[in-house]
């Protein structure tokens, strides 16, 4: 029984010296200050991904009137669809920039000028928005792949870590099984 009292109090004391420790502003500043990242600057020919990116990409991309900032908010719009890589970012920068100019011109080369131009430019102004548009739905189509599949994934992970498997073999197992059920072929941008 004394035992069992000197381990609780023991527990009750390193419980209370751990919350102490956590709670303290100073204390939890300066764990924060060892701990924390130091912002790396991101130049224009750095991706927001990490990659070094391609000597034709980088051409391409000074084509395009985009800062870097916003090219890195459309590649992590383009992850989130399931394109990795700098080129599909590039690629629906690009398309962004064309397809209004394509529509008008071929608008106008088609129909003349006058009342067609009135046409050309809303049918220009709607295909500005087409690659967004269908950006939104790759985006909602791969959040739909990844609701359909998790179940599954969780399901064979249970199987194979209760057949005996360590984590990382299970991780493994997973990936290898429904790689070709659940996974759209996207293509190597890299």
């Amino acid at each position: 029984m004394l035992s069992i009292g000197v381990v609780f109090v023991a527990v009750g004391v390193a419980a209370g010296a751990g919350a102490w420790a956590l709670s303290d502003p100073q204390l939890l500043r300066q764990r924060l200050s060892t701990v924390a990242l130091k912002p790396t600057p991101i130049g224009p020919s750095q991706s927001l991904l990490g990659e070094n990116i391609a000597p034709a990409v980088k051409r391409v991309r000074s084509f395009v009137p985009k800062s870097p900032k916003e090219m890195n908010r459309i590649e992590r719009r383009m992850v989130s669809a399931g394109y990795h890589g700098p080129w599909p970012a590039t690629l629906f920068a690009v398309a962004e920039l064309v397809l209004p100019v394509l529509v008008f011109g071929l608008i106008v080369f088609n129909f003349g000028t006058g009342t067609p131009l009135i046409f050309a430019v809303i049918f220009a102004l709607i295909a500005f928005y087409v690659p967004n548009l269908w950006l939104g739905r790759a985006i909602n189509a791969r959040r739909r792949e990844i609701r359909n599949g998790l179940p599954d994934a969780i399901d064979l992970l249970i199987v194979c870590i209760e057949s005996g498997s360590g984590l990382d073999q299970a991780l493994n197992r997973v990936a290898e099984e429904l790689v070709l059920p659940y996974r759209r072929w996207r293509g190597n941008w890299n």
